[in-house]
C-alpha cells in the first residue's frame, strides 16, 4: 500500500510543470524526503535497496548545482547529507533530509 502511494506521488511530481528553478528544487527535495524515508524503511527490513539508492544518488546530483548557490540548507549541510548517504546512515539521513526539505527555498 505504501509503495503504491509513494509511486503515485513520484509520478505526480514528475509530471508537474516547473515554473521556475526554485519550484523544481523544492520538488526535488520533497522527492528526496520520500525516497529517503522509503530507503530507511526497506533497509531496516533487510530488503534490497539498490534501485532506490541509484535514484537518491541521482537526486543528490540534481541538487548539487543548486545548493552551491542557495543559502539554506547550505553547502555544509548538503555535504553532510551526502556523507550520511555514502556511509549508509539511512535513519539519520532520512531525518535530516526531512528537516532540509522543510527549509524555505531561499536562493
Amino acid at each position: 500500500m505504501y509503495q503504491k502511494a509513494y509511486d503515485r506521488v513520484i509520478d505526480c511530481l514528475h509530471l508537474s510543470v516547473h515554473k521556475n528553478s526554485l519550484q523544481r528544487r523544492s520538488d526535488t527535495w520533497n522527492l528526496m524526503k520520500l525516497a529517503t524515508e522509503r530507503l530507511q524503511s526497506l533497509h531496516t527490513q533487510g530488503k534490497d535497496v539498490s534501485v532506490l539508492e541509484k535514484k537518491i544518488a541521482a537526486q543528490f546530483k540534481m541538487l548539487e548545482t543548486w545548493e552551491l548557490y542557495c543559502e539554506l540548507p547550505g553547502k555544509k549541510v548538503f555535504r553532510q547529507l551526502q556523507q550520511r548517504f555514502e556511509r549508509q546512515e539511512y535513519s539519520q539521513l532520512s531525518r535530516e533530509v526531512a528537516k532540509a526539505a522543510k527549509t524555505p527555498p531561499i536562493a
